[in-house]
C-alpha cells in the first residue's frame, strides 16, 4: 500500500460512511515536513468540499500511516492551529464549495 492509499484508509476510518474522494497531508507553514492533519475532499449533500482532519499531534510525513491520530474534523475556517513540533501556527480556510454546501443547507430549511 503506498502512502496515498494509506491516507485514504485513515480518512475513511474516521469519517465512516462519508464518501472520501481524496486525502493529502496538510502541512506546517515552516516547511519542516510536519503534517498537522489531512486535507480531505468529500462528497456530501450533493456537493464536493474540503474538510480538515486535524491530528492530535503533528507528525513527520514519513510516519503518517503509523503515528497519526485524528482528534477532530474542521468543516469551516479554523484559526490558530499550532504545530506541536515547532509551534508555527496556521489557519484552515473554508473553500468556496464548503460555503455553497452550508448555504444550501440553510436554504433547504
Amino acid at each position: 500500500m503506498d502512502n496515498l492509499d494509506g491516507l485514504l484508509v485513515i480518512a475513511k476510518k474516521y469519517l465512516g460512511d462519508i464518501d472520501v474522494l481524496s486525502a493529502r497531508p496538510w502541512m506546517c507553514q515552516k516547511k519542516h515536513g510536519h503534517a498537522l492533519g489531512l486535507l480531505v475532499e468529500i462528497a456530501m449533500d450533493g456537493c464536493i468540499s474540503e474538510n480538515l482532519l486535524m491530528f492530535r499531534n503533528a507528525v513527520v510525513t514519513e510516519f503518517i500511516n503509523s503515528e497519526a491520530r485524528i482528534m477532530s474534523r474542521a468543516e469551516g475556517t479554523t484559526h490558530n492551529i499550532e504545530c506541536s513540533m515547532c509551534e508555527a501556527e496556521r489557519t484552515f480556510w473554508i473553500g468556496k464549495n464548503g460555503v455553497k454546501r452550508l448555504v444550501k443547507a440553510y436554504v433547504a430549511e
